[in-house]
C-alpha cells in the first residue's frame, strides 16, 4: 500500500507481468520533455511569422484537457507579447464566438487530433471566416492536421488521456508564447521604444 492511502495505480495486465501505467508515465515525462524542447526552433520559426504577419489577435481552442491548456496559453500570450488572446471551449467557439476587426489567428488543440468539438470549430473558422488555423497536437496525420493551414505535431504514442499529452502541449504554448515575447521586444526596439 502507498504511504497516502492509495491502494491501486490504473493497471493494464498482460500475461508476463502486471504494468502500471501511471509510473510508467512519470518515468517518461523528463524524456518527452527534452523532446518537447527540442521543438524550440520550429515554434521560434511560427512566433516569428505571427509577429511578421501583423497578427493582433489569439484565439485558442480546445476540448477538456485542451480547453484548460487553451486557457493557458491566452494567459501566457497576453502577459508576454502585449497581443489580445482568448481560451475558447471548442464547440462554444464553433457555435457563438464571433470575429473582431482585429488579424485573428486560431491555435487548435487536441492531443488525439480527432476532437468533434475541436474539428469542427476549425472548419468553421476557416470556412466561415477564413481564419488560419496552427494546430498542436500529439498525433502525426490526424484528422486536426489535415484540415489546419499548419501543425505542430509532438507524436508521444499516447492516442487518448492527458497524462502525457497535457503536459507537452503546454511546455510547446509555453515556447511559443516565449518565442513570440522576444519577437515583441525586438519590433520595439526596432520602433525605439524599450522592452
Amino acid at each position: 500500500m502507498c504511504p497516502f492511502g492509495i491502494t491501486s495505480a490504473r493497471r493494464l495486465t498482460t500475461p508476463a507481468s502486471p504494468r502500471l501505467i501511471t509510473f510508467e508515465d512519470i518515468h517518461r515525462q523528463p524524456n518527452l520533455l527534452q523532446e518537447t524542447i527540442a521543438l524550440r526552433d520550429r515554434l521560434s520559426q511560427i512566433a516569428d511569422r505571427i509577429i511578421a504577419d501583423g497578427y493582433e489577435h489569439l484565439v485558442f481552442i480546445g476540448c477538456g484537457s485542451a480547453y484548460y491548456t487553451s486557457l493557458f496559453g491566452a494567459f501566457l500570450f497576453q502577459r508576454l507579447t502585449g497581443l489580445t488572446a482568448e481560451g475558447i471551449e471548442a464547440w462554444e467557439f464553433r457555435n457563438y464566438w464571433q470575429p473582431s476587426n482585429r488579424k485573428t489567428i486560431v491555435i487548435a488543440q487536441s492531443a488525439t487530433g480527432g476532437s468533434f468539438e475541436v474539428l469542427e470549430g476549425v472548419q468553421h473558422a476557416r470556412n466561415e471566416w477564413q481564419l488560419p488555423v496552427l494546430a498542436i497536437t500529439n498525433t502525426l496525420d490526424s484528422p486536426l492536421e489535415a484540415i489546419a493551414d499548419e501543425t505542430v505535431a509532438f507524436p508521444t504514442g499516447q492516442k487518448t488521456g492527458p497524462d502525457i499529452c497535457v503536459i507537452t502541449t503546454r511546455l510547446m504554448l509555453a515556447l511559443l508564447a516565449g518565442s513570440c515575447h522576444r519577437g515583441t521586444d525586438a519590433i520595439q526596439l526596432a520602433a525605439g521604444g524599450a522592452s
